[in-house]
């Protein structure tokens, strides 16, 4: 096996790297305090082990590695929306975000001339809501864009409806003696922003440059490894902290901007593509936003 173990099941390898295909990890291997390796099971039921300096946990937001080297939350938050989604044949439209307060809704085009349409409510309606899906998200879509129920209700749904109420928001340690963190199982945020996927890639990127050709160097690894760990915060708060503003679903104050930026539509692009973390808040929060607001 290569000299760094990703349990990252699902992704594609990079080339150098081999793969144990299905076998699950149960447990860490620890030397002096330090991991070393992971101790897992293969898909006839053998128990084996492999060494690995580091171990990289990137198995989410339950990750057991995490739970295993003792990372702590170190920045954390309750969970705040729950969410549900579905995909319809015959609904026309292009990719539409609707809000109200307690109300979150998405329409996005997706493969096959689908649409996925879904539904974000306050944590505290999860265990009303996931006892009867379907007419939740009916109404929720129904009372907040009444042109988008239409629309919806002249297609088909195509799928069961899927969705979770347990997101989690938090920033783990992020590395400790032989071991970091990846992904959701370092930084899970409310899905609001869809974020997951692209931040997975980018703290990717992060701690391979941060790593470099320091991984057969103790001292240079543990170096590279805290120059991770402030990367985490500086790269990553803000767009915390903005995903957790939406997930308030109190949409007053961006309403309000929207109405006034309804003839400017290069600036509520760019809007959107701030909240998806596209566009820095710098960027978003420019001399021509600012005209366009003191003219309104």
């Amino acid at each position: 096996m290569s000299s760094h173990y990703v349990h990252l099941p699902g992704v594609a390898l990079f080339s150098g790297v081999d793969f144990r295909e299905a076998c699950a990890v149960n447990d860490l291997l620890f030397e002096d305090d330090r991991v070393v390796g992971v101790r897992y099971t293969t898909p006839a039921g053998t128990e084996a082990t492999e060494r690995a300096r580091p171990v990289v946990g990137a198995d989410g937001m339950r990750s057991l590695v995490a739970r295993k080297a003792g990372a702590l939350n170190i920045v954390e938050h309750p969970r705040m929306t729950c969410t549900y989604y579905s995909y319809w044949a015959g609904v026309p439209g292009h990719f539409e975000l609707y809000e109200r307060p307690g109300r979150w809704v998405g329409a996005i085009p997706t493969n096959d001339d689908l649409k996925l349409i879904m539904a974000y409510f306050p944590q505290s309606e999860f265990s009303e809501v996931r006892t009867a899906v379907e007419p939740a998200v009916l109404e929720a879509v129904r009372s907040t864009t009444p042109e988008s129920y239409e629309r919806m209700s002249a297609g088909s749904r195509v799928e069961q409806f899927y969705g979770t109420g347990h997101q989690e928001n938090f920033f783990r340690k992020a590395d400790g003696p032989g071991w970091v963190l990846l992904g959701d199982a370092v930084h899970h945020k409310d899905s609001i922003t869809a974020r997951g996927i692209t931040d997975a890639f980018l703290k990717a990127q992060s701690l391979t440059e941060c790593i470099g050709e320091r991984l057969h160097e103790p001292t240079g690894l543990e170096a590279a490894l805290r120059r991770y760990e402030n990367d985490l915060t500086a790269g990553f708060l803000d767009l915390y902290q903005g995903a957790l503003n939406v997930a308030e679903l109190k949409p007053g104050r961006q309403t309000e901007m929207l109405r006034q930026l309804v003839d400017h539509q290069n600036l509520i692009d760019r809007y959107f593509s701030t909240v998806s973390g596209a566009c820095s808040l710098d960027d978003f929060c420019n001399d021509e936003l600012l005209a366009v607001l003191d003219q309104s």
